[in-house]
């Protein structure tokens, strides 16, 4: 099984200014926040996302978006407003359905995968 990392979660929201949550608030988050999708990528704003999202930090996501540009920040809102839907190849999907455990493919990091690689589904 994957596992997420703090200290990836640390590293990635430090490079943008974040203070990350404190690593044990993160573990309890760990127990309910389904399991990562392997995906690998560089260090960047929308991975940065992605792993605020993974981490339960809900408040250093909403900071990261806020310095996205209009596009990825609309596409970000889009994927964590409840009741509204970020578009990925041909499917829509949002937070929620991941959260819940409805849709394991609709993880933050397909949408991170999708904006920084114009649009590509992670393999």
């Amino acid at each position: 099984m994957i596992k997420r990392n703090y200290d990836e979660y640390v590293k990635a929201v430090s490079a943008y200014g974040v203070k990350p949550i404190p690593s044990a608030t993160w573990e309890d988050m760990q127990q309910s926040l389904p399991a990562p999708k392997d995906i690998i990528m560089p260090l960047s704003l929308n991975l940065a996302i992605a792993l605020a999202i993974e981490s339960g930090d809900h408040s250093g996501a909403t900071v990261l978006i806020n310095q996205c540009g209009n596009h990825d920040q609309e596409c970000w809102e889009m994927y964590t407003t409840e009741g509204d839907y970020f578009a990925a190849g041909g499917l829509w999907f949002n937070q929620h359905q991941w959260v819940s455990g409805e849709r394991p493919d609709a993880c933050p990091m397909t949408v991170a995968h999708m904006l920084d690689f114009e649009g590509d589904l992670p393999t």
